[in-house]
């Protein structure tokens, strides 16, 4: 199903439950044009994002900056962070989706030890860089 607008709550949350609660994973082939606004308008998620850009420019804006990413590099979303996508010439940006408790159940060793600091960091986004090659390993996962 192509998704033409994102639907929130009175808090921004997004309310569209990505993947399903046995496996809360969902992958996104999109452009930011296929929305009714021309933009991904302001909203929050309980999930991880990760997106590349495959074609075209992207801002993607958050409460505190805007990112430019050009066509090859890459972002990280934390969980909670409230995000806006706009693209007046287009971009094709692929992205994924995920409840943190995908990666460990919330009570294990794992979960504490790796997922819980980047959670409560308050780092919002990591950006990739086409241009840098400590970056290549993780754009390349993430080439659709």
């Amino acid at each position: 199903m192509l998704q033409t607008e994102i639907r929130t709550d009175d808090t921004l949350r997004e309310v569209q439950n990505h993947g399903t609660p046995e496996f809360p994973f969902a992958f996104y082939d999109e452009t930011v044009q296929q929305y009714r606004k021309g933009y991904i308008d302001w909203h929050w998620n309980s999930e991880l994002e990760w997106l590349r850009v495959e074609q075209g420019v992207l801002d993607y804006r958050t409460a505190d900056t805007t990112v430019r990413l050009q066509a090859g590099d890459g972002l990280f979303c934390n969980a909670r962070v409230l995000h806006r996508l706009e693209s007046p010439q287009g971009a094709h940006i692929p992205n994924l989706l995920f409840l943190p408790e995908l990666l460990a159940p919330r009570q294990s060793a794992v979960y504490q030890a790796y997922v819980a600091p980047v959670l409560a960091s308050g780092r919002g986004l990591a950006v990739l860089r086409a241009a840098d090659p400590a970056d290549a390993p993780v754009l390349a996962a993430l080439q659709a």
